[in-house]
């Protein structure tokens, strides 16, 4: 009897999540591409000469000094780690809301909260030393902990518990602008911080009343609003810490090509981010596409794509960013195909969605090798993408384990080891763009 239940879900999930990749075809996601699958062990690397993971020398060698100077790379570190920031509190929240603050769930998501947290207080701590590294954390976490109150009282209706909550904010928001203001000497106003902080809040606040359905909304695409502002907190930070150390941080954060690495930096860490929340919320839903939380992630995600097609049209073209978005939709494609052949345990599945990746890889190559006149070599390029591939399917086997009651790694942690490889592919790409053209950037 069990045995044949576990085939009626397995069949039902197949059949749900076969839906999931109808939704993203919808949106242009096109799942088809590559060779029928054969018998080869699903579990097989994708073939690359390409470094390990976190160690990508392709994207850096191709990186230009107009995105290589220690202002530039401090925003982009800064633009990084707070997007992310983000995301892993929007992910948090809505384990909360879905499973509970006690849950499983809600713990691994604000462990992988906490680990960026711990990131960012590095990045403070190797400028200004150990004892600003502590106190940012603290001043961190405690904001951490507001938000968390106030997703509790939106969900339980304890409106004694929101108010308190968004008091909290509003101290917190003055309490790190003096914080700032003291290890800036100055130069970024405690009052100017504060108030660099307030879109923050309120966008982020909203975005927890969509997920906790207090207000009619796409929760997802809130949060994407949210993560929005964080690149102008990296600007002013980065900006006001390369004024006080020159010598450290050489370089003009509000130049061009800055700006050019400070945006694909934020909008592919967000895609990394938004794919794992949509795997998510098909898993946690049984694989029911027509709940209004895949949904939502599922158009927040597209929103993304779009976002980086136009970036990409903006400096070659409409040709160029139809070509790039049909391309990428259809690797977001190959790896809702990888979902629903681990989920259902389809190893023919799971083999040919590895050699579409593959494939993927080289035709993404050659499309930025043909865009940027060499600069980028399509080879160069397949290689850079392996530990984006590779560390991305990790991160998916570990969402399919722990969706099942059978917990192999933590997801989130593993979705947060597949962005870092993100600003990698952000520096290579946006090197090659200067150096193609240095009078636009």
């Amino acid at each position: 009897m069990e045995q044949r239940r576990s085939k009626t879900r397995r069949a039902t999930l197949l059949v749900r999540l076969s839906g999931a990749a109808v939704v993203f075809a919808l949106i242009g996601a096109a799942c088809g591409g590559g060779t029928d699958a054969g018998q080869e062990d699903a579990a097989a690397p994708a073939t690359s000469t390409a470094p390990e993971p976190g160690q990508n020398a392709a994207a850096g060698a191709m990186a230009s000094e107009g995105v290589d100077s220690g202002a530039v790379k401090l925003n982009q570190t800064l633009t990084a780690g707070l997007v992310e920031h983000e995301y892993l509190a929007g992910i948090a929240v809505a384990m909360g809301v879905q499973f509970g603050l006690e849950s499983d769930a809600f713990t691994a998501a604000a462990g992988a909260l906490d680990a960026n947290t711990v990131d960012l207080g590095k990045s403070i701590g190797s400028i200004y030393g150990a004892d600003a590294e502590s106190a940012f954390l603290d001043s961190w976490r405690k904001h951490i902990g507001f938000f968390v109150d106030y997703t509790a009282g939106q969900t339980t209706g304890d409106e004694a518990k929101v108010a308190q909550a968004r008091k909290n904010l509003d101290g917190y928001r003055r309490d790190f602008g003096e914080l700032v203001e003291g290890a800036t000497e100055g130069a970024l106003p405690k009052e100017a911080v504060a108030g660099a902080l307030e879109p923050h809040v309120k966008s982020t606040l909203a975005a927890i009343d969509a997920v906790a359905g207090v207000e009619r909304a796409n929760g997802f695409v809130l949060l994407k609003t949210a993560a929005s502002h964080m690149p102008h907190i990296a600007d002013a930070l980065s900006g006001a810490i390369s004024e006080q150390f020159p010598d450290e941080f050489d370089g003009d954060v509000s130049s061009g090509a800055a700006d050019l690495q400070q945006a694909l930096t934020a909008r592919l860490v967000e895609n990394e981010y938004l794919a794992g929340i949509a795997v998510m919320q098909a898993l946690t839903n049984d694989g029911n596409v027509e709940s209004p939380q895949f949904e939502a992630a599922a158009a927040a995600l597209d929103q993304n794509s779009v976002d980086l097609s136009k970036a990409v049209g903006s400096i070659y073209g409409p040709e160029a960013e139809k070509a790039f978005l049909d391309s990428w939709r259809k690797h977001i494609g190959f790896f809702v195909d990888y979902t629903l052949g681990r989920a259902t345990g389809d190893r023919a599945m799971v083999a040919k969605a590895r050699r579409d990746l593959d494939g993927y890889r080289q035709d993404f190559g050659e499309l930025l090798e043909g865009a940027t006149e060499g600069i980028l070599p399509a080879e160069a390029v397949a290689d850079a993408l392996v530990p984006h591939v590779e560390s991305t399917m990790k991160a998916i086997d570990a969402t399919v384990a722990f969706t099942s009651g059978r917990p192999k790694g933590d997801p989130f942690m593993l979705l947060k080891t597949a962005a870092a490889h993100m600003p990698h592919i952000a520096t290579s790409i946006s090197g090659a763009v200067v150096e193609q053209f240095p009078e636009k950037f």
